[in-house]
C-alpha cells in the first residue's frame, strides 16, 4: 500500500501455473484461499477496483484444447477452476492464461503446420461449429473461453489475458524451428495481435491484452535449452533477434498527447521508474497547459529511466 500511486500496480498474480506445477505438497484450496484474502483487503483500502487480484494458469489446465468450442477443463481441476473462475467473477478480475503455440506445434509437428503456429494468415483450421481459426493462438484463447463457458460463466464478463506467450531463438537437438528467425517472426506478429482490437471467432468484439515472453533469455533457467531461449535480448543487452519494441502511440488519433501516455504507461508500470513527481500533488503534475504538461512528463520520467539504465 505505501508505493499505490507512486507505482502503477493493476493486478496481483498469485503463484504462476501453480495447478500444473509438479509437486506433492501443492494445495489447490490453498491458491484459492490467498487470492480471497488478498482481494479483501484491497476491498476494505477502496482498491478492488483498481488492482485485481488473479492467477496464471497454462494450456495444462485443459482436457484438450482442440476443438477450441469443445474445450473443458481438466476432470480433476474442475473443483478447484469452477472456485477459481467463480471468484473472477465476482471480483470482475481477467482470467489469464500462457498460450504457447510453440510447445504445441513442437510436439505434433505431423498435425500442425509451422505458419499456424507463427499467427500467419493461412487458410484457416475450421471448428466444428464452424469458427475458422487463422492462427493457433486465437484458437488457444477460444479453447479456454469455452471451458469458461463450460462451468457455467458464459454470461458472465471475464476478461481473458494472454499473461505469457512467444518464440524460442535456440533449442535441443529436434527443435528446429526453435530459430532466432522464427522468435523474430512470431513476436512481430504477436506485437501486432496485441496492439488489434480485434477478438476472437468466439468473442470477435473483446480485445486480447498481451504479454510478450519474454524481453530477456534466462541462462540459468532449469529445463531444456528452448526453456532458456525465449528472450528477445540475451543478458548482456545484446539483440537475440530484431523485433520492434518502439513505444506505439497509445490514443487511436496517434497525437503526442497519446505518445506520452504510452511513455508513461510504461515507464511508471514496467519500466520501474519513481513517479511521485508526475502523479496528483507532484510538482510536474498539472503545469499551466497539455503540452507543457507533456513535456514536463516526458522530461521527468525520461531522465528517471536513463538513471535507471545506468545502475
Amino acid at each position: 500500500m505505501p508505493f499505490i500511486p507512486a507505482t502503477s500496480v493493476v493486478a496481483i498474480a498469485v503463484g504462476n501455473e501453480y495447478l500444473t506445477t509438479d509437486g506433492d505438497d501443492l494445495d489447490p484450496k490453498a491458491l484459492v484461499q490467498a487470492m480471497q484474502n488478498l482481494h479483501g483487503v484491497l476491498l476494505a483500502h477502496g482498491l478492488d477496483r483498481k488492482i485485481t487480484v488473479t492467477t496464471p494458469h497454462s494450456m495444462a489446465v485443459l482436457a484438450s484444447s482442440f476443438p477450441p468450442s469443445s474445450s473443458t477443463f481438466a476432470t480433476t481441476l474442475m473443483p478447484t477452476m469452477t472456485a477459481i473462475v467463480g471468484f473472477l467473477a465476482d471480483a470482475a478480475a481477467p482470467f489469464m492464461v500462457n498460450a504457447y503455440p510453440y510447445f504445441a506445434y513442437r510436439d505434433n509437428p505431423g498435425t500442425i503446420r509451422l505458419e499456424y503456429a507463427l499467427l500467419g494468415n493461412t487458410t484457416g483450421v475450421r471448428d466444428p461449429k464452424g469458427y475458422i481459426y487463422k492462427n493457433m493462438l486465437d484458437a488457444q484463447i477460444d479453447a479456454v473461453r469455452s471451458a469458461i463457458n463450460a462451468l457455467g460463466f458464459g454470461n458472465r464478463s471475464i476478461k481473458i489475458i494472454v499473461s505469457e506467450s512467444g518464440w524460442p531463438s535456440k533449442g535441443d537437438a529436434g527443435e528446429v524451428t526453435a530459430t532466432p528467425e522464427n522468435a523474430k517472426i512470431y513476436n512481430t506478429r504477436l506485437i501486432e495481435r496485441g496492439q488489434s482490437s480485434r477478438g476472437t471467432p468466439i468473442r470477435p468484439k473483446d480485445s486480447v491484452e498481451i504479454f510478450v515472453f519474454a524481453l530477456f533469455n534466462e541462462n540459468k533457467k532449469q529445463g531444456g535449452a528452448s526453456e532458456r531461449n525465449f528472450g528477445i535480448f540475451n543478458a548482456d543487452g545484446s539483440k537475440v533477434c530484431d523485433v520492434d519494441l518502439s513505444c506505439q502511440f497509445c490514443s487511436d488519433t496517434g497525437d503526442k498527447l497519446g505518445f506520452g501516455e504510452c511513455v508513461s504507461d510504461f515507464c511508471c508500470g514496467p519500466g520501474g521508474v519513481d513517479c511521485r513527481e508526475v502523479y496528483e500533488r507532484g510538482d510536474c503534475f498539472e503545469p499551466k497547459d497539455p503540452c507543457s504538461c507533456l513535456i514536463c512528463h516526458e522530461c521527468v520520467l525520461s531522465d528517471a529511466w536513463e538513471e535507471l539504465l545506468e545502475l
